[in-house]
């Protein structure tokens, strides 16, 4: 660093005849000079922003609002909770037709419930592992012995189930919720596979993307989730998808609480206590 203006005043200055190669030479060393400051002004900038963000993330993810479902003055119809067996179904099923019209695929992430409405999502987790798989009601079943819920192939394989596991199973469920006019449609009944589903505004989300089909979404959730595991992220709908007890168009959002900004969410549980 010293030696910058030494060599430029050579360079500029100097009245005696220089030669063309060392004047390369002086050149070059200009060069390499600037660029080695450069590099370590990008590199210590870099760090910087990196430690800055990381301990934000670390401190203050979100505030929590964990409660018990049976806190809340709305009623509690609507969240559907159960444990029990889930059983899975896979290739003798394979591209036939399911309860609700659609064709069964087993590397998608569907199950069958004996009488939830169809298009339900459920966040299903492993109650031995506590591996977790979200996924979307379109068949009934299963009709043996005590289980509660049948899951595609890919869906159960994802929670290590590959046979019959212990689940939970969470859920808020379409058409039974009847918030009246206090619930417009300025929310997201959120689902995640490492936090709380939550009932969040939309104003405390950032809205990454969206997709008119479910294994799609979740395909974008969990792109998201794998490169950013420290921000809480979701695949949303809106309290109008949920609210309406006639079908409506379908839309899957992948929705993100912005780590370096507070945000409280409502975090829905059963039984905390």
């Amino acid at each position: 660093m010293r030696r910058v203006p030494e060599i430029l005043d050579s360079l500029l200055f100097r009245t005696e005849f220089i030669s063309r190669s060392k004047l390369c030479n002086k050149l070059i060393q200009l060069c390499a000079v600037y660029l080695i400051i450069f590099i370590f002004s990008y590199l210590f900038t870099i760090a910087q922003d990196t430690t800055l963000l990381e301990e934000v993330v670390n401190i203050t993810l979100y505030e929590r609002d964990v409660v018990d479902i049976s806190d809340l003055k709305i009623g509690e119809d609507y969240f559907y909770t159960n444990t029990g067996t889930a059983s899975w179904y896979g290739k003798k099923f394979h591209l036939r037709k399911t309860a609700n019209g659609e064709l069964f695929n087993m590397y998608e992430y569907s199950a069958a419930h004996r009488d939830l409405p169809f298009g339900t999502i459920l966040k299903v987790s492993n109650v031995d592992n506590g591996l977790a798989v979200l996924v979307r009601i379109n068949d009934r079943g299963p009709f043996i012995g005590n289980r509660i819920l049948d899951l595609s192939y890919s869906s159960s394989i994802e929670i290590g189930n590959t046979g019959l596991s212990k689940v939970l199973i969470e859920g808020f469920i379409p058409g039974r919720v009847n918030f009246g006019e206090n619930v417009p449609d300025n929310y997201f009944f959120c689902y995640s596979i490492t936090t709380p589903i939550a009932f969040i505004h939309k104003s405390d989300v950032e809205v990454i993307g969206f997709s008119r089909d479910f294994n799609e979404g979740i395909k974008l959730y969990k792109n998201y989730l794998a490169r950013h595991p420290k921000n809480i992220s979701y695949i949303a709908v809106s309290s109008e998808q949920i609210m309406k007890k006639e079908k409506v168009d379908e839309k899957f959002y992948l929705v993100v609480i912005d780590p370096r900004a507070k945000k409280k969410i409502k975090e829905i549980v059963r039984n905390i206590r």
